[in-house]
């Protein structure tokens, strides 16, 4: 099926290009969806059915969505951002322009082979995105790049001593996820604008007390001009599929040995996998 034929073409001005096309189609590409809830929190989930209906649309299923549902009934905005497993990135804003519970669109979704293959999984509702802007990312990052930014995040991380003013002891799994060199990792802000705003953030240090430090690169950028106390929510999908979701303040951008990087002051986690989709961890 063919969803380009369909009458649900986007207002012109903000397309993906094919690269960024052929991405939010890849099924192995982490996709992640950034909400704004009532009171003004980030949070970013990850969303894996997001996928192009034509050039200024982007469509995604309603599946174990509890927040980022939530969220988007009460905020229509969000940012949406992905990486490939080629640490390839694309990104853009967006607003929910309506939600459909049949038709071709619903087809679609269902094919992806997550839901095709799970009878009991199948998506009966499914959100349709307006873009209103791309986000400005790089194409990518190399693997020895990363690589190289991993290993000197995690010796900054050891060095700085924990900002947390009540040790949070972070449950070992988060914490052994979070500093895998094969997570995918990707962070989101509400800007001041009141939009989400969503980047990828690869090399990451989760202390055990709840002290983070990310790598700020040209994919990061502006996490460097983030305010003392901006909430931050950052998520993590790895390779056994396991999810979760942090969140906490923004403590400043520090630089070490010629790297800039951001430090976080985690106060919240989250389970974002079955069976404990959505529950807070502490």
């Amino acid at each position: 099926m063919n969803l380009k034929k369909l009458d649900l073409q986007g207002e012109e001005g903000v397309t993906l290009s094919p690269r960024e096309l052929d991405l939010y189609r890849e099924p192995q590409a982490a996709k992640f969806l950034a909400t704004v809830s009532a009171e003004g929190e980030p949070n970013i989930a990850l969303i894996i059915s997001q996928m192009p209906i034509d050039n200024g649309k982007v469509a995604f299923g309603d599946f174990m969505m509890v927040k980022t549902k939530e969220n988007l009934l009460n905020d229509k905005h969000l940012a949406s951002v992905a990486v490939s497993e080629k640490l390839e990135f694309a990104g853009f804003e967006g607003e929910v322009e309506e939600w459909v519970d049949s038709g071709p669109v619903i087809d679609e979704i269902n094919s992806i082979e997550f839901f095709r293959y799970n009878a009991y999984m199948g998506i009966h509702n499914v959100g349709i995105i307006r873009l209103t802007e791309k986000t400005n990312l790089p194409a990518g990052a190399s693997y020895l790049g990363y690589l190289s930014d991993f290993l000197a995040t995690h010796l900054f991380g050891s060095l700085i001593r924990e900002r947390n003013k009540s040790y949070l002891s972070v449950p070992s799994a988060v914490r052994k996820r979070f500093n895998s060199l094969l997570g995918v990792k990707a962070i989101a802000f509400v800007g001041d604008d009141g939009v989400p705003r969503a980047f990828p953030s690869l090399a990451v240090h989760l202390k055990r007390g709840g002290t983070l430090v990310l790598r700020i690169k040209k994919h990061n950028s502006e996490v460097a001009r983030l305010e003392e106390g901006k909430r931050i929510a950052l998520g993590i999908v790895t390779q056994d599929a396991v999810s979760y979701q942090i969140k906490g303040d923004f403590r400043e951008a520090r630089s070490f040995a010629g790297a800039k990087y951001g430090v976080i002051l985690i106060d919240e986690i989250y389970s974002s996998s079955p069976p404990l989709c959505g529950e807070r961890l502490l």
